[in-house]
């Protein structure tokens, strides 16, 4: 045999072998794998799962995570067992305390979306793990509805795990009684599941003490259903909010090497078992998180990622720069954000792009130098959506209550914009701080966006209804909150509300008739008692009342306008959209004739904008008010306009904090006065925290 034959023999071999370990890699099982590699002592803000490229695992903080707090992840020390040339995330939280702290997410899109393993018959979760101590804390965790599945570790120094389905629930007590764990040691856990029964692994051994029942294999027959919550790696989210608003059982030590598999994989095939391959030089790019719907000038979410791939399609560990560029462009629109990227470890993630016109089947192009390049799917941006509104957690130490904040177009702390409140009606009732914002109220979304630029804030109340007088009711101790950390004009404030809310917006102008500049109740409103000083004080808000002329709450929105105006009948004298509408002093009533209950999107999502147009031009006066003497009726100021002509009577009250019950706000006595019996008074309740706020509450 000569040497010509023996090379030609040899590349032929190797070239099989090329070819039979791309086929291998082809059909391998890996669905996601998360490696968590970065440069070493960074902080770990994102990282793309290095098999399909398209799910990103995001750092956040807890809602209740005190501002001081300096709990991270970093990329750390290697994973000696896998790959000692890459890193692990570090999560640096406080030892003895898994809740709050600092967690990695991957965003749920919804029903559907990549996270979803409803068709799976088979599945393997396997992970890398260094605890630092022994506590309550989540490896990897999908949760919520009939589609759960973990892993985690124990208070009581066991490895925990669980799989559901929509008849099975492995429950929370399923623990690994026989393969404990300890601190300061790196561990390799597997739970497999065959399609019948579920069988866990600590370093490639397998455990016979699962459960209280101290079986080796659990039977369980699934599938595991698709969860519209977030995936969280290094903490529960029971959301998918982005970030989470609702998170907990934080981990503190290293995570490394997530990979979740379609197949119920062996020992030998655990990555406990295997080292890096070797990858090839880079070629081509990919698309890996395609671009999804979005609002318009709103960050792209999840983070578009573009992936280096070797002439095989394997990823290549490149760290060559990547841009990107809208290619179809359907209505002239222009790509804001950080648009050239290096890639880490072959992945380019983009962050921060948006676009900011709408339009249908818009593309992006992903170029970089000497490699071919890629295009995305189709994609639209729509006008600005729900979800596109910051999501916060608010506390009074008792009681937390959520709310979605949305700020509009190009906010600036230098520009005080007006703010509006809505409150929403009880089918909206709840704490996933979803409800409340998702169904109703788009066009109110998008004109106080950039039609009308305001500060937007959505309250979500739990139960009950809506009060100050209501300790679940924290509306304005989140008020407060937003006025303190973002430029409110502090005299166009406004209250809008829809059936239940509608009740409410009346309830605080009842209660607080000088805070805001109009209110639109929609659909509900309290009773009120003509020729009395709370019906004198109304009388001065203005207002716009919309009720659907058959819905069967129609006379509760009829007698308000009747009672705050002294009225016995109604007199329509001008139409808006398309119905009559009564205007007398600054009270006004449409009546939407034949129509039910559900009127409010013909209000908030009209092309008409006559709502809009009326409520922002409407300002509060400045609340500069005389007190003259007191008299002797129970020790009430008279409290008059500057012409000092009264117009309601009743208790001043003053406290510090705005957020406790007027119960426990001071009474001010008689002898404030001056030595005339009259004092010029500034109305501070619509400053920020930690001033003197006063109320004159009606008798």
């Amino acid at each position: 045999m000569n040497d010509k034959s023996d090379k030609k023999r040899l590349v032929a071999f190797l070239t099989c072998l090329l070819l039979l370990s791309f086929h291998l890699h082809a059909e391998a099982a890996t669905l996601f794998q998360w490696s968590f590699d970065g440069p070493p002592g960074s902080t770990l803000s994102s990282s793309a799962d290095s098999v399909a490229g398209c799910l990103v695992v995001t750092k956040f903080n807890d809602a209740t995570l005190s501002a001081g707090a300096t709990n991270t992840i970093q990329y750390g020390p290697p994973n000696p067992w896998y790959n000692t040339n890459g890193t692990s995330a570090d999560f640096l939280n406080t030892a003895g305390v898994n809740d709050p702290g600092v967690g990695l997410f991957v965003n749920d899109t919804g029903m559907n979306s990549p996270l979803d393993i409803s068709t799976l018959t088979n599945l393997t979760i396997e992970a890398f793990v260094y605890p630092y101590d022994i506590r309550q804390a989540v490896i990897i965790r999908k949760y919520g509805g009939t589609g759960v599945y973990y892993i985690d570790i124990r208070s009581d120094g066991n490895f925990g795990f669980r799989l559901k389905s929509a008849s099975q629930d492995l429950t929370d007590q399923l623990e690994c009684n026989d393969l404990p764990y300890t601190t300061n040691q790196w561990y390799h856990v597997a739970m497999v599941w065959n399609g019948s029964a579920v069988t866990f692994y600590v370093n490639g051994v397998q455990s016979h003490d699962l459960g209280s029942n101290h079986l080796a294999a659990i039977p369980f027959s699934g599938p595991i259903a698709d969860s519209t919550y977030s995936l969280g790696i290094g903490t529960i989210v029971r959301d998918n909010a982005n970030p989470p608003a609702n998170s907990g059982q934080f981990f503190f030590g290293r995570i490394d090497e997530i990979r979740i598999s379609d197949t119920a994989l062996s020992p030998s095939q655990f990555l406990l078992n295997q080292t890096m391959q070797a990858m090839g030089p880079a070629d081509h790019l990919a698309m890996g998180q395609q671009p999804g719907n979005t609002a318009a000038d709103q960050v792209i979410s999840p983070a578009v990622t573009v992936r280096v791939m070797d002439q095989f399609g394997n990823p290549a560990a490149s760290t060559t720069n990547v841009t990107v560029a809208i290619g179809n462009n359907p209505d002239g629109g222009t790509l804001s954000g950080t648009v050239t990227v290096a890639a880490n470890h072959g992945v380019a993630i983009f962050s921060d792009l948006s676009i900011d016109k709408p339009g249908n089947g818009y593309t992006l192009i992903a170029s970089a130098t000497a490699l071919t390049g890629t295009n995305s799917v189709a994609f639209n941006i729509t006008s600005r959506a729900w979800q596109s509104g910051l999501a916060f957690i608010y506390s009074n130490g008792t009681y937390t209550m959520p709310y979605r904040l949305y700020l509009p177009l190009n906010y600036s702390a230098a520009t005080h914009y007006p703010l509006v409140l809505f409150l929403h009606g009880a089918g909206e009732y709840g704490t996933d701080n979803i409800a409340q914002v998702e169904n109703h109220i788009a066009g109110l979304i998008a004109r106080t966006y950039s039609d009308y630029p305001a500060i937007l804030v959505a309250p979500q109340l739990d139960t009950s209804y809506w009060s100050s007088s209501n300790p679940d009711d924290l509306t304005l101790g989140i008020l407060a909150q937003v006025r303190q950390y973002y430029a409110v004009d502090e005299r166009r404030i406004y209250l809008t509300g829809l059936s239940a809310g509608g009740y409410g917006t009346t309830d605080y102008a009842i209660n607080y008739p000088t805070m805001f500049a109009a209110i639109a109740p929609m659909s509900g409103a309290e009773i009120v008692t003509p020729n009395t000083d709370t019906q004198v004080q109304l009388s001065r808000i203005p207002t716009w009342l919309f009720c659907g002329g058959a819905d069967t709450l129609i006379y509760a929105c009829r007698d308000y306008y009747m009672n705050v105006n002294v009225l016995t009948n109604i007199t329509f004298t001008q139409t808006n959209y398309g119905y009559p509408t009564a205007v007398s002093g600054l009270i006004r009533y449409t009546e939407f004739t034949g129509l039910g209950h559900d009127i409010w999107e013909l209000i908030y999502g009209a092309t008409n904008t006559d709502f809009y147009d009326w409520m922002f031009s409407q300002t509060r006066p400045p609340a500069i008010f005389t007190f003259t003497a007191a008299s002797a009726n129970r020790g009430t100021f008279v409290f008059g306009g500057s012409n000092n002509v009264p117009f309601a009577t009743g208790y001043l009250l003053t406290s510090t904090n705005l957020q406790i019950p007027l119960s426990q706000w001071l009474f001010i006595a008689t002898n404030w006065c001056d030595v005339n019996g009259n004092l010029m008074f500034t109305n501070d309740l619509d400053t920020n925290a930690n001033q003197r706020f006063y109320i004159l509450k009606l008798p």
